[in-house]
C-alpha cells in the first residue's frame, strides 16, 4: 500500500505519457522525449536504492537544467523518498539551513554527481504520503520547510490543467523557476496533460515575445519581475500561438490585466492567488469575470475562504480581515516546527497573514501582508533571511530591508546607516549583485542617519516606509 502511494506523483506525470511524445524542448532542434525521461528516471531511481535511499528518506535536488531536475525529482518519487527542490544559485548559507532541518540520505547536483550521505535518521516527523518538501522564507531568518503530498500537488495539477485546457499538445513556455510552486505547478499540469515543457530565458516583455515567437508555445506563466514592467510595454500577443496566460503570487493592477487581455484577444487570461502552503486557491478568468477583474478570482473546487478578525472570528462578506484556507492543496504542517504550526493552523484551517476580503459572489479581494513578508520580483521572503546572508557578506549588522507598501509598484529597498567610506558604499551593490541570490538585490540602496527601532529593539519597518516616502 505504501509502495503505490509513494509512486503516485510519478506514475500519474510521467509514466502514462506517450513515450514516444516530446516532454522537454530546449530549441535548436535538442528535444527529449517522455520516454528518454523515463529511462533516466529508472535509472536514477536505481542509483538511489542501490545507495540505500529508500521511502521515507530525503533527497536534495538541485541542478541547473530542467530535465536533469525532472529526473532527480521523479527518481526520489519513485522509491518513495521525499524530494527537495533547491535553487541553483541558493547561497550556501540557506543551502546548510536545509541540510540541518531534513537530514538528507543524497544530494544531486547533476545525473553525473549524485552524492549519497550517511546520516543518523532521528526525525519523528511522520513522512508517509509526502512528496516534496518546499522551502519558503522563515520569519526568524530560518527557512521555513513544507511538506506537500502527492495528492496536494496533484489536486492543482489536475485542477490547473483542466481550467487551462490543456491537451497532448500543449507547449509551455517555461520562465518561472520550476524550484518554486508557480513553475513547478505549471509543470506538473503540463506533464498531466502530455504536453511539452519549453525552458527558456526571458528578462523583460520583449524577450518574452521573442522566445513565444521562437518557441511556437501556446501556453505561459508570466512572473511578476516581468509583468511589473508591462504598464510601459505590452508585448502585442495576437500573432503568436498563445492559448492561455497567467498571472500570479504578487499583486498585479487591473490595468496590466486588461491589456494583455486585449494584446491576446484568442487566449485565455488567469490571475490566481495563493501561497506554497496553498497553492493556487483562487483563480480569476479575466475574460469571463471582467466585472471582478481587481479581484485574485474565485476559490478552486473544495477550497474555502473564510475571513477572520484579530480574535479569529468569522466576519461578514466584504469586511476586511485575515484570509484563512483550506482545501485538497493545503500543507498539513510545516517540517518539524510544532510552534509555528500552532501558530498558523487551526482545526483545518491555514492562517495565511494576508489580509483581504470577500465579496457576496464569492470573489477575493487581496489587500496586503498582516506581517512584515516581503515580495521582490514574485518571490517572497521574511527580510530576516535576507539580513542574515547579507550580514555575513558586509560585515556590518546596521541595516534593514523594506518595501515601499505599493502593491501594483512594489520596491525592495535596502537602508543602511550612515558612516560608511565612500569606498564601502560604492562596493555595496557590486558585493550584493555578486554574493546574494537576486531574490534579494534591492531596487534602491537608501542611506539613513540611523535604522529605526521599536522599544522592544526590533527593526521598525513601518518607520522606514515612512523614510522612503519623505525622500
Amino acid at each position: 500500500m505504501r509502495l503505490k502511494s509513494s509512486k503516485m506523483l510519478y506514475r500519474q506525470l510521467c509514466s502514462a505519457q506517450d513515450s514516444n511524445a516530446t516532454v522537454i524542448n530546449f530549441g535548436l532542434d535538442q528535444k527529449i522525449s517522455y520516454g528518454s525521461l523515463q529511462k533516466e528516471i529508472n535509472n536514477t531511481a536505481a542509483s538511489l536504492h542501490k545507495m540505500g535511499v529508500g521511502s521515507g528518506d530525503r533527497v536534495l535536488v538541485q541542478n541547473s537544467d530542467l530535465f536533469s531536475y525532472l529526473v532527480g525529482v521523479f527518481s526520489a518519487s519513485k522509491i518513495g523518498a521525499i524530494f527537495i527542490p533547491i535553487d541553483h544559485d541558493a547561497s550556501p548559507l540557506r543551502l546548510k539551513e536545509i541540510f540541518s532541518q531534513t537530514l538528507p540520505s543524497a544530494y544531486i547536483q547533476s545525473l553525473n554527481n549524485i552524492e549519497y550521505i550517511k546520516v543518523k535518521n532521528d526525525l519523528s516527523f511522520e513522512t508517509d504520503g509526502i512528496a516534496g518538501i518546499f522551502f519558503s522564507s522563515g520569519s526568524t531568518g530560518v527557512p521555513k520547510g513544507i511538506p506537500l503530498s502527492h495528492d496536494n500537488l496533484l489536486y492543482v495539477a489536475k485542477e490547473l490543467a483542466n481550467i487551462c485546457d490543456l491537451k497532448e499538445n500543449h507547449n509551455e513556455l517555461l520562465i518561472a523557476r520550476p524550484t518554486h510552486m508557480d513553475g513547478w505547478q505549471r509543470i506538473t499540469a503540463t506533464l498531466y496533460a502530455g504536453g511539452t515543457i519549453s525552458p527558456r530565458r526571458a528578462m523583460s516583455a520583449s524577450m518574452l515575445l521573442q522566445e513565444l515567437n521562437i518557441s511556437k508555445a501556446n501556453g505561459l506563466y508570466i512572473p511578476p519581475f516581468i509583468a511589473s514592467s508591462m504598464p510601459c510595454s505590452i508585448p502585442d500577443f495576437s500573432s503568436t500561438s498563445l492559448r492561455v496566460v497567467e498571472l500570479g503570487s504578487a499583486a498585479i493592477a487591473s490595468n496590466i490585466l486588461s491589456s494583455i487581455t486585449s494584446s491576446a484577444p484568442q487566449a485565455k487570461v488567469l490571475y490566481h492567488y495563493g501561497l506554497t502552503e496553498c497553492s493556487r486557491a483562487t483563480i480569476l478568468d479575466v475574460k469571463k469575470d471582467i466585472n471582478a477583474i481587481h479581484s485574485c478570482g474565485s476559490p478552486l473546487p473544495h477550497v474555502a475562504i473564510s475571513i477572520r478578525n484579530s480574535h479569529g472570528q468569522e466576519i461578514p462578506s466584504g469586511e476586511a480581515g485575515e484570509i484563512w484556507l483550506t482545501g485538497p492543496q493545503l500543507a498539513k504542517s510545516y517540517w518539524n516546527d510544532a510552534k509555528l504550526n500552532r501558530e498558523k493552523y487551526q482545526d483545518k484551517w491555514f492562517k495565511t497573514g494576508d489580509i483581504g476580503s470577500v465579496d457576496p459572489n464569492g470573489f477575493l479581494y487581496f489587500q496586503g501582508r498582516a506581517d512584515d513578508l516581503l515580495c521582490n520580483k514574485g518571490f517572497h521572503f521574511y527580510p530576516a533571511e535576507a539580513e542574515k546572508e547579507l550580514a555575513s557578506i558586509l560585515g556590518i549588522q546596521n541595516f534593514a530591508y523594506a518595501s515601499n507598501s505599493d502593491k501594483y509598484n512594489p520596491e525592495l529597498l535596502l537602508f543602511l546607516e550612515e558612516g560608511a567610506s565612500l569606498h564601502f558604499k560604492e562596493k555595496i551593490a557590486e558585493k550584493i549583485s555578486q554574493s546574494l541570490s537576486p531574490i534579494y538585490h534591492p531596487d534602491k540602496i537608501i542611506f539613513i542617519e540611523k535604522i529605526p527601532r521599536t522599544s522592544s529593539g526590533k527593526i521598525d519597518r513601518n518607520t522606514m516606509h515612512s523614510l522612503h516616502k519623505k525622500s
